[in-house]
């Protein structure tokens, strides 16, 4: 799986400072979830309650290839 299409949408969730400091890359938002890229084998279960507490948007796996 390549990296996929990200729309512009997903880009303006998160601040720059935000997906830095998560180290995931939003990349699509679709019926109250929002997809993520991330590193594989990171542990984002964090990151996710705080991005559901703030923007109420429950988060889904991260593709498998992930970023480097």
């Amino acid at each position: 799986m390549g990296i996929p299409d990200i729309s512009t949408e997903a880009l303006q969730v998160f601040t720059a400072n935000e997906a830095f400091y998560w180290e995931l890359v939003p990349w699509r938002i679709e019926n109250g979830h929002i997809d993520c890229l991330g590193k594989t084998g990171h542990d984002y279960t964090e990151a996710e309650s705080e991005i559901f507490a703030i923007f109420l948007y429950v988060g889904r796996e991260i593709p498998e290839q992930g970023l480097k």
